[in-house]
């Protein structure tokens, strides 16, 4: 690399750090998140525009633009809530700073038919069964003992595989019936806290974020909650390697999304979850999280050196 390109690397290393720096000054954690979700993307096609007739010179700087990212997202993670009993009992949408987003009106995803919150009129959609666990009026007690006396979660050992070659299971949370299940019956949403795009952008941990899209509306939901604990389950190749989702026999829970809308007009989707079949009492809860064979073997797909 010649004097010349090494000193227009450099220049753009100092112009990578002074612009996340003065993100980082920004006092408002959410305007900061916003700021730093335009910086990046453009400190990275001024790279590419400018060290685009030398590949080597192009790799450092993005290796300096991805490592002042990670160091940014780090000093301004948000954390998750560790899953315990009191996570449940808490009302399942929370914002940035930790407060509850309580929903007004619930539709159907599949229709457009909208039902307030404060109607329990029953109907086809099975929008009541949703209530216990988003209600505002309920206490977070009541909402807590309505997940206790179905589900509960615990570390799962050897005896729970489904299939020996499971065995990175071993050790994480489950999701196991509290009592016997019927088909049909609702188990809950998947809760946790809401994040835009630019939130997203910085997550460090994406692993339990769904989409919570609903409309034109972008935005993400970090599980938090028991039904974010809940496995999947995956099909094998010969040398034991994660390669797909299973068949559908794998599962006994199914999800159905549903749009909401809060008081204060933020729109978003939610994940109700409903039991396939009749469960057992102790009989671990998994449903399919439709994961390509490529996000599969990215995610789950480990090569087996334990020996």
């Amino acid at each position: 690399m010649s004097t010349m390109t090494q000193s227009r690397v450099q220049a753009l290393i100092d112009t990578i750090q002074e612009r996340i720096a003065g993100v980082e000054r920004i006092t408002d954690l959410d305007a900061r998140h916003n700021a730093i979700f335009d910086v990046v993307p453009t400190l990275k096609a001024e790279a590419e525009q400018a060290l685009a007739d030398d590949p080597d010179a192009l790799k450092e700087a993005m290796d300096a633009l991805r490592d002042a990212f990670d160091r940014f997202k780090h000093a301004n993670a948000i954390p998750r809530l560790p899953y315990s009993s009191d996570v449940d009992a808490r009302y399942p949408y929370r914002d940035a700073l930790g407060q509850p987003v309580h929903i007004a009106v619930l539709w159907d995803a599949t229709s457009k038919v909208m039902e307030p919150i404060s109607s329990h009129a029953s109907n086809t959609l099975r929008i009541e069964d949703l209530y216990p666990y988003v209600d505002p009026r309920i206490d977070n007690h009541t909402r807590g003992q309505a997940y206790e006396n179905m589900l509960y979660s615990r570390k799962i050992v050897a005896a729970d595989l489904r299939d020996e070659r499971e065995y990175d299971l071993i050790g994480q949370r489950g999701v196991f019936a509290a009592r016997r299940i019927q088909a049909g019956e609702c188990l809950g949403v998947y809760g946790g806290r809401l994040m835009s795009a630019a939130m997203f952008f910085c997550c460090v941990d994406d692993t339990f974020v769904l989409d919570a899209a609903a409309g034109a509306s972008v935005t993400f939901v970090d599980g938090e909650n028991i039904l974010a604990m809940a496995n999947t389950s995956l099909a094998y190749n010969a040398d034991g390697k994660a390669v797909c989702q299973a068949d559908d026999r794998g599962y006994n829970m199914e999800a159905r999304t549903f749009h909401a809308s809060s008081y204060c007009g933020r729109q978003f989707s939610i994940r109700a979850f409903f039991a396939s079949q009749a469960i057992a009492s102790g009989t671990e809860l998994r449903w399919n999280y439709r994961y390509s064979p490529d996000m599969v073997r990215h995610v789950f797909g480990r090569a087996d050196d334990r020996g």
